[in-house]
Protein backbone atom coordinates (compact mmCIF):
# COMPACT_ATOMS: atom_id res chain seq x y z
CA UNK A 1 0.00 0.00 0.00
CA UNK A 2 1.22 3.85 -0.37
CA UNK A 3 2.67 5.22 2.56
CA UNK A 4 -0.05 7.57 3.93
CA UNK A 5 1.81 10.96 4.43
CA UNK A 6 2.11 10.76 0.65
CA UNK A 7 -1.24 11.11 0.06
CA UNK A 8 -2.75 7.38 -0.86
CA UNK A 9 -4.93 5.87 1.26
CA UNK A 10 -5.00 2.08 2.13
CA UNK A 11 -8.58 1.65 1.61
CA UNK A 12 -11.65 3.69 0.00
CA UNK A 13 -12.98 4.87 2.98
CA UNK A 14 -16.15 6.85 3.98
CA UNK A 15 -16.76 10.24 5.36
CA UNK A 16 -18.14 10.87 8.49
CA UNK A 17 -21.77 11.34 7.14
CA UNK A 18 -24.54 9.19 7.44
CA UNK A 19 -25.86 8.22 4.31
CA UNK A 20 -29.69 7.08 4.48
CA UNK A 21 -30.56 3.32 3.61
CA UNK A 22 -30.74 4.01 -0.26
CA UNK A 23 -27.42 5.87 -0.36
CA UNK A 24 -25.64 2.27 -2.00
CA UNK A 25 -28.41 2.19 -4.23
CA UNK A 26 -27.83 5.68 -5.46
CA UNK A 27 -24.04 4.85 -5.52
CA UNK A 28 -24.61 1.80 -7.49
CA UNK A 29 -26.98 3.51 -10.11
CA UNK A 30 -24.09 6.15 -10.27
CA UNK A 31 -20.67 3.68 -10.92
CA UNK A 32 -23.24 1.47 -13.47
CA UNK A 33 -23.87 4.57 -15.36
CA UNK A 34 -20.37 5.79 -15.01
CA UNK A 35 -19.06 2.25 -16.35
CA UNK A 36 -21.47 2.69 -18.94
CA UNK A 37 -20.34 5.72 -20.22
CA UNK A 38 -16.32 4.82 -19.98
CA UNK A 39 -16.96 1.53 -22.30
CA UNK A 40 -18.68 3.92 -24.88
CA UNK A 41 -15.60 6.25 -24.36
CA UNK A 42 -13.33 3.49 -24.43
CA UNK A 43 -14.95 1.63 -27.65
CA UNK A 44 -15.01 4.90 -29.55
CA UNK A 45 -11.35 5.58 -28.71
CA UNK A 46 -10.46 2.08 -30.26
CA UNK A 47 -12.72 2.61 -33.18
CA UNK A 48 -10.56 5.92 -33.84
CA UNK A 49 -7.22 4.51 -32.87
CA UNK A 50 -7.46 0.79 -33.68
CA UNK A 51 -4.06 0.27 -36.18
CA UNK A 52 -4.99 -0.91 -39.89
CA UNK A 53 -2.80 -2.39 -42.34
CA UNK A 54 -2.88 -0.93 -45.60
CA UNK A 55 -3.86 -4.22 -47.38
CA UNK A 56 -6.28 -4.68 -44.82
CA UNK A 57 -9.00 -2.10 -44.69
CA UNK A 58 -12.54 -3.30 -44.15
CA UNK A 59 -14.82 -3.50 -47.66
CA UNK A 60 -17.92 -2.49 -48.25
CA UNK A 61 -18.91 -6.34 -47.85
CA UNK A 62 -20.53 -6.39 -44.13
CA UNK A 63 -16.90 -5.37 -42.60
CA UNK A 64 -14.95 -8.22 -44.88
CA UNK A 65 -11.27 -7.68 -44.89
CA UNK A 66 -10.01 -6.49 -48.62
CA UNK A 67 -7.98 -9.83 -47.85
CA UNK A 68 -10.49 -12.03 -47.91
CA UNK A 69 -13.00 -10.34 -50.39
CA UNK A 70 -12.05 -12.84 -53.19
CA UNK A 71 -10.51 -15.40 -51.51
CA UNK A 72 -12.26 -18.70 -52.76
CA UNK A 73 -9.79 -21.30 -51.91
CA UNK A 74 -11.45 -21.60 -48.75
CA UNK A 75 -13.95 -20.03 -46.27
CA UNK A 76 -14.55 -16.76 -45.04
CA UNK A 77 -14.32 -16.97 -41.45
CA UNK A 78 -10.86 -19.15 -41.81
CA UNK A 79 -9.84 -16.77 -44.31
CA UNK A 80 -10.95 -13.89 -41.25
CA UNK A 81 -9.14 -15.71 -38.97
CA UNK A 82 -5.81 -16.07 -40.18
CA UNK A 83 -6.02 -12.40 -40.92
CA UNK A 84 -6.62 -12.12 -37.06
CA UNK A 85 -3.48 -14.20 -36.17
CA UNK A 86 -1.27 -11.74 -38.58
CA UNK A 87 -2.81 -8.73 -37.27
CA UNK A 88 -2.64 -9.91 -33.48
CA UNK A 89 0.98 -11.42 -33.60
CA UNK A 90 2.84 -8.23 -34.84
CA UNK A 91 2.38 -9.79 -38.81
CA UNK A 92 4.28 -6.26 -40.35
CA UNK A 93 7.56 -7.43 -38.43
CA UNK A 94 7.58 -11.43 -38.99
CA UNK A 95 10.55 -12.69 -40.47
CA UNK A 96 8.46 -14.13 -43.18
CA UNK A 97 4.87 -13.01 -44.13
CA UNK A 98 5.45 -13.42 -48.02
CA UNK A 99 2.09 -13.06 -49.02
CA UNK A 100 0.02 -12.17 -46.56
CA UNK A 101 -2.71 -10.26 -46.70
CA UNK A 102 -2.82 -9.87 -50.62
CA UNK A 103 -6.10 -10.00 -51.93
CA UNK A 104 -4.64 -11.23 -55.06
CA UNK A 105 -2.96 -14.77 -53.58
CA UNK A 106 -4.78 -16.81 -52.18
CA UNK A 107 -4.56 -17.23 -48.14
CA UNK A 108 -3.17 -20.86 -49.03
CA UNK A 109 -0.03 -19.88 -50.48
CA UNK A 110 0.53 -17.81 -47.69
CA UNK A 111 3.88 -18.29 -46.38
CA UNK A 112 3.12 -21.16 -43.07
CA UNK A 113 -0.21 -22.00 -44.32
CA UNK A 114 -1.19 -25.32 -45.67
CA UNK A 115 -4.80 -26.16 -46.82
CA UNK A 116 -6.48 -29.41 -48.16
CA UNK A 117 -9.91 -29.96 -49.52
CA UNK A 118 -10.95 -25.98 -49.15
CA UNK A 119 -9.70 -26.03 -45.78
CA UNK A 120 -6.57 -24.53 -43.73
CA UNK A 121 -4.87 -27.53 -42.70
CA UNK A 122 -1.67 -26.43 -41.38
CA UNK A 123 0.00 -23.15 -40.02
CA UNK A 124 3.63 -23.77 -39.72
CA UNK A 125 4.98 -20.43 -38.43
CA UNK A 126 7.84 -21.59 -35.78
CA UNK A 127 10.88 -19.29 -35.11
CA UNK A 128 9.13 -16.76 -37.14
CA UNK A 129 9.20 -13.69 -35.21
CA UNK A 130 5.42 -13.66 -33.83
CA UNK A 131 5.14 -11.69 -30.70
CA UNK A 132 1.66 -10.66 -28.62
CA UNK A 133 -1.01 -12.61 -27.57
CA UNK A 134 -2.98 -15.75 -30.04
CA UNK A 135 -6.39 -14.65 -31.37
CA UNK A 136 -9.84 -16.11 -30.01
CA UNK A 137 -10.28 -16.40 -33.65
CA UNK A 138 -8.14 -19.84 -33.76
CA UNK A 139 -11.45 -21.54 -32.87
CA UNK A 140 -12.23 -20.93 -36.62
CA UNK A 141 -10.12 -23.41 -37.95
CA UNK A 142 -11.83 -26.71 -38.02
CA UNK A 143 -10.23 -28.78 -39.91
CA UNK A 144 -6.80 -27.41 -38.86
CA UNK A 145 -4.49 -30.84 -38.21
CA UNK A 146 -0.58 -29.32 -37.66
CA UNK A 147 -0.30 -26.28 -35.43
CA UNK A 148 3.67 -24.93 -34.96
CA UNK A 149 4.15 -21.48 -32.93
CA UNK A 150 7.19 -22.88 -30.89
CA UNK A 151 10.14 -20.48 -30.50
CA UNK A 152 8.38 -17.42 -31.32
CA UNK A 153 7.67 -13.98 -28.92
CA UNK A 154 4.18 -15.08 -27.85
CA UNK A 155 2.96 -14.24 -24.52
CA UNK A 156 0.12 -13.73 -22.26
CA UNK A 157 -2.56 -16.17 -22.12
CA UNK A 158 -3.70 -18.75 -24.53
CA UNK A 159 -7.34 -18.25 -25.19
CA UNK A 160 -10.41 -20.76 -23.99
CA UNK A 161 -11.03 -21.58 -28.14
CA UNK A 162 -7.74 -23.12 -27.85
CA UNK A 163 -9.70 -26.08 -26.78
CA UNK A 164 -12.19 -26.07 -30.17
CA UNK A 165 -8.87 -27.85 -31.95
CA UNK A 166 -8.42 -30.68 -30.01
CA UNK A 167 -10.58 -33.28 -31.79
CA UNK A 168 -8.94 -32.00 -35.52
CA UNK A 169 -4.81 -31.05 -34.56
CA UNK A 170 -2.36 -33.78 -34.87
CA UNK A 171 0.70 -31.83 -33.87
CA UNK A 172 1.14 -29.21 -32.02
CA UNK A 173 4.52 -27.33 -30.65
CA UNK A 174 3.96 -23.94 -28.05
CA UNK A 175 7.77 -24.44 -27.26
CA UNK A 176 9.75 -21.06 -26.55
CA UNK A 177 7.21 -18.26 -26.12
CA UNK A 178 5.90 -16.50 -22.88
CA UNK A 179 2.45 -17.89 -22.93
CA UNK A 180 0.45 -19.47 -19.92
CA UNK A 181 -3.15 -20.89 -19.79
CA UNK A 182 -5.41 -19.15 -17.45
CA UNK A 183 -8.07 -21.29 -16.41
CA UNK A 184 -7.54 -25.06 -15.38
CA UNK A 185 -9.74 -26.30 -18.59
CA UNK A 186 -7.48 -23.77 -21.26
CA UNK A 187 -4.51 -25.73 -19.40
CA UNK A 188 -6.00 -29.12 -20.05
CA UNK A 189 -6.56 -28.65 -23.76
CA UNK A 190 -3.32 -26.68 -24.55
CA UNK A 191 -1.14 -29.92 -22.83
CA UNK A 192 -3.34 -32.08 -25.24
CA UNK A 193 -2.41 -30.75 -28.29
CA UNK A 194 1.18 -30.40 -26.49
CA UNK A 195 2.38 -31.91 -23.29
CA UNK A 196 5.72 -30.52 -22.71
CA UNK A 197 4.76 -26.88 -23.31
CA UNK A 198 4.56 -25.79 -20.32
CA UNK A 199 8.48 -26.95 -19.18
CA UNK A 200 9.61 -23.81 -21.58
CA UNK A 201 7.43 -21.03 -21.27
CA UNK A 202 9.57 -18.04 -19.74
CA UNK A 203 6.47 -16.24 -17.55
CA UNK A 204 6.96 -14.19 -14.33
CA UNK A 205 7.60 -15.57 -11.13
CA UNK A 206 4.20 -16.40 -8.84
CA UNK A 207 3.43 -15.40 -5.17
CA UNK A 208 5.79 -12.70 -5.30
CA UNK A 209 5.69 -10.88 -1.87
CA UNK A 210 7.34 -8.90 0.77
CA UNK A 211 8.58 -11.29 3.72
CA UNK A 212 10.36 -8.75 5.47
CA UNK A 213 10.08 -4.55 6.11
CA UNK A 214 13.32 -2.78 7.34
CA UNK A 215 14.24 0.54 7.25
CA UNK A 216 16.33 0.67 4.14
CA UNK A 217 15.29 -2.81 2.30
CA UNK A 218 12.80 -5.03 1.56
CA UNK A 219 12.76 -8.91 1.20
CA UNK A 220 11.19 -10.56 -1.58
CA UNK A 221 10.02 -13.95 -2.07
CA UNK A 222 7.95 -16.36 -4.67
CA UNK A 223 7.50 -18.80 -6.22
CA UNK A 224 10.43 -19.75 -9.58
CA UNK A 225 8.88 -20.49 -12.81
CA UNK A 226 9.01 -23.97 -13.78
CA UNK A 227 11.41 -23.67 -16.90
CA UNK A 228 14.85 -23.23 -14.98
CA UNK A 229 16.92 -24.53 -18.30
CA UNK A 230 18.49 -22.41 -20.94
CA UNK A 231 20.11 -20.04 -18.49
CA UNK A 232 18.33 -16.78 -17.03
CA UNK A 233 17.83 -14.84 -14.24
CA UNK A 234 15.22 -12.96 -12.46
CA UNK A 235 15.38 -8.75 -12.87
CA UNK A 236 14.14 -6.79 -10.18
CA UNK A 237 13.24 -3.15 -10.11
CA UNK A 238 11.52 -0.13 -8.49
CA UNK A 239 9.75 2.97 -9.01
CA UNK A 240 8.29 5.34 -6.30
CA UNK A 241 5.05 5.65 -8.40
CA UNK A 242 3.15 3.65 -10.17
CA UNK A 243 3.54 4.49 -13.61
CA UNK A 244 7.55 4.61 -13.39
CA UNK A 245 10.30 5.42 -13.98
CA UNK A 246 11.49 1.74 -12.99
CA UNK A 247 15.30 1.74 -11.31
CA UNK A 248 16.80 -1.67 -11.76
CA UNK A 249 18.55 -2.76 -8.95
CA UNK A 250 19.68 -6.38 -9.71
CA UNK A 251 19.46 -10.16 -11.09
CA UNK A 252 19.48 -13.30 -9.62
CA UNK A 253 22.23 -15.79 -10.07
CA UNK A 254 19.66 -17.98 -12.11
CA UNK A 255 15.45 -19.19 -12.50
CA UNK A 256 15.84 -21.11 -9.61
CA UNK A 257 16.35 -18.52 -7.13
CA UNK A 258 13.34 -17.93 -4.76
CA UNK A 259 14.31 -14.69 -2.73
CA UNK A 260 16.10 -11.24 -3.09
CA UNK A 261 16.99 -8.67 -1.03
CA UNK A 262 16.22 -4.85 -2.58
CA UNK A 263 18.48 -2.85 -0.30
CA UNK A 264 19.72 0.64 -0.27
CA UNK A 265 16.00 1.92 -0.14
CA UNK A 266 14.91 5.21 1.20
CA UNK A 267 12.94 4.89 4.54
CA UNK A 268 9.94 5.79 5.23
CA UNK A 269 9.19 5.69 1.24
CA UNK A 270 6.19 3.36 -0.92
CA UNK A 271 8.58 1.38 -3.08
CA UNK A 272 6.91 -0.60 -6.16
CA UNK A 273 8.42 -3.49 -7.01
CA UNK A 274 8.94 -5.30 -10.63
CA UNK A 275 10.05 -8.61 -11.19
CA UNK A 276 10.44 -9.98 -14.60
CA UNK A 277 12.22 -13.06 -16.24
CA UNK A 278 14.57 -12.78 -18.57
CA UNK A 279 16.10 -15.91 -20.76
CA UNK A 280 18.83 -15.79 -23.09
CA UNK A 281 18.72 -16.48 -26.41
CA UNK A 282 20.08 -20.10 -26.97
CA UNK A 283 20.36 -22.96 -29.72
CA UNK A 284 16.44 -23.47 -29.10
CA UNK A 285 15.39 -19.78 -29.43
CA UNK A 286 16.91 -17.21 -31.42
CA UNK A 287 15.47 -14.16 -29.33
CA UNK A 288 16.59 -13.11 -25.49
CA UNK A 289 12.77 -13.94 -23.92
CA UNK A 290 11.57 -11.26 -21.36
CA UNK A 291 8.24 -12.29 -19.17
CA UNK A 292 6.02 -9.07 -17.84
CA UNK A 293 6.07 -8.19 -14.48
CA UNK A 294 5.44 -9.73 -11.49
CA UNK A 295 4.20 -6.74 -9.30
CA UNK A 296 3.97 -5.86 -5.48
CA UNK A 297 4.31 -2.71 -3.04
CA UNK A 298 5.55 -1.86 -0.23
CA UNK A 299 6.86 0.86 2.68
CA UNK A 300 10.44 0.66 4.39
CA UNK A 301 9.97 1.53 7.97
CA UNK A 302 10.18 5.62 8.97
CA UNK A 303 13.90 5.59 9.93
CA UNK A 304 12.21 7.68 13.93
CA UNK A 305 10.06 4.98 14.10
CA UNK A 306 7.47 7.69 13.75
CA UNK A 307 3.40 5.65 12.77
CA UNK A 308 0.37 7.27 11.17
CA UNK A 309 -2.72 6.57 12.62
CA UNK A 310 -5.44 6.10 9.95
CA UNK A 311 -9.42 6.13 11.34
CA UNK A 312 -11.97 4.17 9.06
CA UNK A 313 -15.82 5.00 9.91
CA UNK A 314 -17.57 2.51 7.15
CA UNK A 315 -21.48 2.64 8.29
CA UNK A 316 -22.63 -0.28 6.18
CA UNK A 317 -25.95 -0.76 8.43
CA UNK A 318 -27.75 -0.84 4.82
CA UNK A 319 -27.40 -2.57 1.07
CA UNK A 320 -23.72 -1.68 1.16
CA UNK A 321 -23.19 -4.51 4.54
CA UNK A 322 -21.90 -6.90 1.99
CA UNK A 323 -18.77 -5.13 0.80
CA UNK A 324 -17.79 -4.63 4.12
CA UNK A 325 -15.40 -7.72 4.82
CA UNK A 326 -14.08 -6.65 1.72
CA UNK A 327 -12.81 -3.63 2.77
CA UNK A 328 -11.74 -4.77 5.66
CA UNK A 329 -9.72 -7.26 4.13
CA UNK A 330 -7.93 -4.64 2.05
CA UNK A 331 -7.16 -2.46 4.59
CA UNK A 332 -5.29 -5.79 6.68
CA UNK A 333 -3.31 -6.57 3.24
CA UNK A 334 -2.20 -3.04 3.39
CA UNK A 335 -1.33 -2.88 6.49
CA UNK A 336 1.54 -5.69 6.12
CA UNK A 337 2.61 -3.85 3.04
CA UNK A 338 3.28 -0.54 5.18
CA UNK A 339 3.88 -1.18 9.23
CA UNK A 340 4.14 2.20 9.14
CA UNK A 341 0.36 2.83 9.68
CA UNK A 342 -1.64 2.00 12.67
CA UNK A 343 -5.60 1.68 12.07
CA UNK A 344 -8.59 1.78 13.81
CA UNK A 345 -11.22 1.12 12.01
CA UNK A 346 -15.42 1.51 13.18
CA UNK A 347 -17.14 -0.58 10.87
CA UNK A 348 -21.07 -1.91 11.10
CA UNK A 349 -22.99 -3.88 9.22
CA UNK A 350 -26.52 -4.58 8.56
CA UNK A 351 -28.36 -6.90 11.10
CA UNK A 352 -27.81 -6.53 14.88
CA UNK A 353 -24.60 -7.61 17.38
CA UNK A 354 -22.04 -6.71 14.50
CA UNK A 355 -20.45 -3.34 15.32
CA UNK A 356 -17.01 -3.67 15.52
CA UNK A 357 -13.84 -1.99 16.23
CA UNK A 358 -11.02 -2.92 14.92
CA UNK A 359 -7.34 -2.77 15.56
CA UNK A 360 -5.40 -3.84 12.17
CA UNK A 361 -1.89 -3.14 11.88
CA UNK A 362 1.18 -5.20 10.40
CA UNK A 363 -1.47 -7.29 9.10
CA UNK A 364 -3.68 -8.44 11.71
CA UNK A 365 -7.05 -7.96 12.47
CA UNK A 366 -7.73 -7.25 16.39
CA UNK A 367 -11.75 -6.46 17.70
CA UNK A 368 -11.43 -4.35 19.99
CA UNK A 369 -13.14 -4.60 23.56
CA UNK A 370 -14.07 -0.66 23.83
CA UNK A 371 -17.82 -0.71 22.40
CA UNK A 372 -18.75 -3.25 24.98
CA UNK A 373 -17.10 -1.91 28.14
CA UNK A 374 -17.98 1.46 27.23
CA UNK A 375 -21.34 1.53 25.70
CA UNK A 376 -22.66 -2.04 27.23
CA UNK A 377 -23.13 -3.13 23.35
CA UNK A 378 -22.07 -4.22 20.33
CA UNK A 379 -24.82 -2.71 17.97
CA UNK A 380 -24.71 0.94 17.26
CA UNK A 381 -27.10 1.37 14.28
CA UNK A 382 -25.04 3.91 12.56
CA UNK A 383 -26.93 4.04 9.75
CA UNK A 384 -30.05 2.29 10.46
CA UNK A 385 -33.12 4.71 9.68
Amino acid sequence: MHHLPSGSTLTPATGFSQPGPSSGSRFCRAALLMALVSLGLLLAALRLTAPAHAEDAEGAAGGQSVACAAASAIPTAECEALVSLYQSTGGPHWENDAGWLNPLASPCTWYGVGCAGGHVTELLLESNHLSGALPTALMAFDYLERLRLADNLLGGEVPPAICALVDTVTEASFDYNQLRAGSRRTRACVTYLDPNWADSQTQPPTDLRVSAIATDSLTLAWTPIRYTADGGYYEIGYSLTPTGPITPHGVTADKSAGSYVLDGLTPGVTHFVHVRTVTPAHANQENEQVSAPATTVATTLAADGAQVLLLIYFPADNDLSPYAPGVVERVRRGSALNPNVQVLMLADRAGDHNTGLLEIANGVVVTSTALLTTWGKDELDTTDP
